[in-house]
């Protein structure tokens, strides 16, 4: 198989493994889009040795503490109410 061919499986297979980690957080859309782009903008620059998807969780770890969440009364709340022991535990990073 060509190596072009491996990339995309093995991209589509993050990808999978990312959208199935989102989803058990109940992760907000913008959140993961956010985490999904900085983890690939990263992933051209550096090597990111261990496990893809402890990787994929300090990006959406990284990408929820961004986050800007509006409140009752018209206030906002830092971060997107997922907590990091949620985002270990689905990653099996704990």
């Amino acid at each position: 198989m060509p190596s072009g061919e491996s990339r995309d499986g093995g991209r589509r297979s993050l990808r999978d493994s990312f959208d199935k980690l989102c989803q058990d957080l109940n992760m907000d859309l913008e959140s993961g889009a956010e985490a999904w782009e900085n983890l690939q903008r990263i992933r051209l620059n550096y090597t990111l040795e261990g496990e893809t998807l402890h990787w994929l969780a300090c990006a959406l770890y990284v990408a929820c503490r961004k986050s800007i969440t509006p409140t009752v009364g018209k206030g906002t709340m830092e971060g997107n109410g997922v907590s990091l022991t949620r985002i270990l535990r689905s990653s099996k990073l704990r």
